[in-house]
This record gives structure tokens, sequence and C-alpha cells, in this order.
């Protein structure tokens, strides 16, 4: 029994970062959105006129993919990091 549930908790760990929700996407995206404000907005006041020149390449994608690609766009300009190029992709994709 012990060791089941020693399994079984083994086991709820693992996946508990497979499938993200709508809520921690919407988390995700909120700590874009600060980070956009700290660090991008100087230059990039609006996000809008940032992605605009964007879209012939992200429309038609699914949110996921959209953010994919973002992030590996973020990481190659003025990288925050893995964890701030995640956050900044989130916030991106959810403008589109």
């Amino acid at each position: 029994m012990r060791r089941g549930l020693a399994l079984m908790g083994a086991l709820l760990c693992a996946g508990a970062g497979a499938a993200e929700t709508p809520a921690t996407q919407a988390v995700l995206a909120a700590r874009g959105a600060a980070g956009y404000a700290r660090s991008c907005a100087r230059c990039h006041r609006d996000p809008a006129k940032v992605l605009e020149p964007l879209t012939w390449e992200l429309s038609g994608r699914a949110p996921e993919e959209r953010a994919i690609w973002l992030k590996d766009f973020v990481l190659n300009h003025h990288s925050p990091g893995e964890e701030g190029a995640e956050a900044l992709a989130a916030y991106l994709a959810g403008l589109l």
C-alpha cells in the first residue's frame, strides 16, 4: 500500500508541469506583461505595433505555436533569459 502511494505521488509530481492549465498560462502572460512594461516598453511602447510586422508569420497558427515562435524570437532579441522569454512569448501570443 505504501509503495503504491509513493508511486502514485511520484507519477503525479512528474506530470505536474506536463499540461499547463489556462490559469497557469494567465499567470505566465501576466508575468510577461509586467516584463514587457519593465524591459521592452522603453523602445517598443505599443506591443501591437511590435507584432504588426510579424502577423504574416504568425497568422493561422495555434496560440501554442505562436508562443514557441515568439519565444525563439525574444531569446534572440535582448534576451531576458529562458523563463523571461517564455513569459513574454505567452503575453505577446495572447495579443494576437
